[in-house]
């Protein structure tokens, strides 16, 4: 069983409960330095529910959680498993209760910005609705990570004002506690981010969620157009927003000013850099720029794109592939630089990646992510 004690003495901005299971107690925190959270137990059961059906336990909690998201918790199951994510089943044991009056109607509308493809895609094209922007630190970037995560707040804030939005900056350990009982991409991110809207009721009515793939994509993800409205509580909607091919939204970004000084799309930070400029979605991004005419107004990336290296491209899966074969459709509208066009396609035929260094290149991966669980 997982239990859920929330800690009613924590200031307005900073909500914690202790959660409690077979692997021990963990405290569990969501903060959002100036801003007023939600003092309901929606957020911890919202991020405790996904690790209860990978260890199929039931849920307990004395404090009302939201009726309607009670109700959706065996659509949840059902979905993951419609979507080809084999997982357990967990029930919610306490007290339900409807929010719809719990909070003014004339809250804000927020969107997820981490300063990527998606957040500014999401950001340019409901820039007249949105009223906030959301970057969570805790997930992508860190929290011991102090070096990057003053980077990465800085230039977001910056590009937040330059949109005209304030930038709610929230901070969490749920990966701490969830990451060795669950997988993040394939099963956990999408509740996060809803466990993060629930924290945001007080400010906000309805929360967009940028789409990583296309609608027509059904892939086993933690985050799609069936998953992420169903996190949604009575307080807060959730949107999966602009379901669209990625390479669709790189024309976006390169015709916005505000997104090339700031685009931020890097996973590894080789050495505390913003954009690494050599990791995998480094080179696909810089690769849709040039092909667009817009690198040179990028100055994001730590290093100049290499032909080299995109011709060398390593992709993980079939999901990483497709994004990566995208930009091909750049080349056949926009043209660009026919030796960098190659170098992708010789990536996407894994010309130097055959025989025994293919069968190595997928083992060290299939052991990298043994490693994380």
């Amino acid at each position: 069983m997982i239990r859920i004690v929330r800690d009613p003495s924590a200031p307005p901005d900073r909500i914690v409960a202790r959660l409690e299971d077979g692997r021990g107690t963990f405290d569990l925190h969501f903060q959002a330095e100036g801003w007023n959270l939600s003092r309901t137990i929606d957020p911890f059961v919202i991020a405790s529910t996904v690790p209860g059906m990978c260890s199929e336990e039931p849920i307990a909690f004395d404090e009302p959680v939201c009726g309607k998201y009670a109700e959706t918790v065996p659509a949840i199951h059902a979905q993951f498993h419609r979507q080809g994510n084999p997982i357990g089943a967990t029930r919610l044991d306490g007290p339900v209760e409807d929010r719809r009056t719990t909070y003014p109607d004339r809250r804000g509308v927020a969107a997820f910005f981490t300063g990527g493809v998606d957040a500014f895609h999401t950001a340019l094209d409901h820039a007249d609705e949105i009223t906030h922007l959301v970057f969570v630190h805790g997930f992508d970037v860190r929290l011991d990570d102090t070096e990057l995560r003053a980077k990465v707040s800085r230039s977001l804030r910056e590009a937040a004002a330059e949109l005209g939005k304030p930038l709610i900056e929230v901070e969490t350990n749920v990966r701490a506690w969830t990451d060795p009982r669950a997988e993040w991409g394939r099963y956990y991110h999408g509740s996060a981010l809803g466990a993060v809207a629930a924290a945001l009721a007080p400010l906000v009515r309805k929360a967009y969620i940028p789409a990583s793939f296309g609608d027509s994509a059904e892939i086993d993800w933690g985050s799609n157009q069936h998953l992420d409205p169903m996190w949604a509580t009575d307080a807060v909607e959730l949107v999966h927003d602009a379901s669209i091919p990625r390479a669709e939204k790189m024309v976006r970004i390169a015709a916005s000013d505000v997104a090339l000084r700031h685009l931020r799309v890097c996973y590894h930070n080789y050495g505390g850099a913003y954009n690494c400029g050599t990791c995998m979605k480094c080179l696909r991004a810089m690769t849709a720029l040039s092909v667009l005419g817009v690198l040179d107004r990028c100055p994001t990336f730590a290093r100049p794109l290499s032909r080299r290296r995109v011709a060398r491209t390593w992709y993980n899966s079939e999901i990483t592939r497709a994004l990566a074969a995208e930009n091909l459709a750049l080349f056949d509208r926009y043209g660009g630089d026919p030796k960098l066009e190659r170098a992708l396609r010789d990536s996407l035929e894994d010309k130097y990646y055959r025989g025994v260094w293919k069968t190595g290149r997928q083992t060290w991966w299939r052991l990298k992510r043994l490693a994380r669980r």
